[in-house]
């Protein structure tokens, strides 16, 4: 975050909790798409 930035430091990070939502649902997809590689290969 950039602590230069008063509004961006005092908002209530609406937008860093959606970055993170959206990183985790990025992280479960490739852990689901790995998974199903390893069950196809397996």
């Amino acid at each position: 975050m950039d602590e230069r930035n008063p509004i961006l430091r005092d908002m209530p990070t609406a937008e860093a909790k959606v970055e993170a939502k959206a990183r985790a649902k990025k992280m479960f997809r490739n852990r689901l798409k790995a998974a199903g590689r390893r069950a196809f290969a397996a």
